[in-house]
């Protein structure tokens, strides 16, 4: 997403918004009567930010504008951007269970090998990007950390090197 376009002050974080979304069942209409009442282009801008998957236009949100405008009914916003929100899960909900397993003491290794496993399209960058975005990783020692996870034997050195390298 451009950030050259200002996020909504009058929106809370996008990680509220994720966990709404996972209270709502992924419903594009009840995460967007859990905001405060704002534009249009306010909700694209917020639904952009919280559903980050990649790639997604930002034209997918804009039945949100003609939602607020009231030319659509809950249902219908519902199917045209519902789907894409439980689509791209995985990827906007992997750093809160990044930090789950992380509090859990369980490997993070063995969870990015499993997400790995998963394999659809852009994985590794999306488990990149998690990685970056969830403890503060050198763009090289997320690379190298979900290129060497493939073999269980070195979850444990991983592991040690990724609290090493973890940013406060």
């Amino acid at each position: 997403m451009d950030r050259s376009v200002p996020y909504p002050a009058e929106l809370p974080e996008a990680d509220t918004i994720r966990a709404l979304a996972l209270a709502e069942a992924c419903r594009a209409s009840r995460i967007a009567r859990g905001l405060p009442a704002t534009s249009g282009l306010s909700l694209m801008l917020a639904f952009a930010a919280a559903f980050e998957g990649w790639p997604i236009a930002m034209s997918t949100y804009a039945p949100l504008a003609a939602w607020r405008r009231g030319e659509l009914d809950d249902a219908a916003l519902d199917d045209a951007v519902s789907p894409v929100i439980d689509r791209t899960r995985d990827d906007w909900d992997r750093p809160r269970r990044l930090c789950e397993v992380k509090a859990r003491g369980d490997s993070v290794a063995a969870f990015i090998r499993n997400e790995q496993r998963k394999g659809h399209y852009s994985n590794n960058i999306q488990l990149v990007r998690a990685l970056l975005k969830t403890f503060g990783l050198s763009l090289g020692d997320a690379k190298h950390f979900v290129y060497s996870c493939s073999d269980a034997r070195l979850d444990a050195e991983l592991d040690l090197r990724l609290e090493q390298r973890m940013k406060p």
